[in-house]
């Protein structure tokens, strides 16, 4: 959610990675981290409030990780495959 309390969807890169597994292990540390902070606020916000906060869960998915509060996604956590950069140079052929 933004200041003005309305719901937003961001996009960000977090590198590239020589190998998938390391793109999943960096995909799954942001996850953990972003679920103990969410967890952290919710447990926070349940102290000041009589009505009970939905539990978050950690989803391992095929693409990367899912936080959710019910059917509801809170964050993703996806790793994308790029095509690898070719780079080509090209001598001028002399006549």
């Amino acid at each position: 959610m933004d200041a003005g309390g309305l719901n937003r969807q961001d996009s960000f890169s977090y590198g590239v990675f020589a190998s998938v597994e390391e793109a999943f292990e960096m995909a799954r540390r942001l996850a953990v981290r972003e679920f103990i902070r969410i967890r952290q606020h919710a447990r926070e916000m349940a102290s000041e409030s009589a009505h009970p906060v939905d539990a978050v869960e950690l989803v391992d998915t095929e693409w990367g990780y899912d936080l959710r509060r019910g059917c509801l996604v809170v964050t993703r956590f996806w790793v994308h495959e790029r095509p690898a950069t070719l780079f080509t140079w090209t001598t001028p052929i002399e006549e």
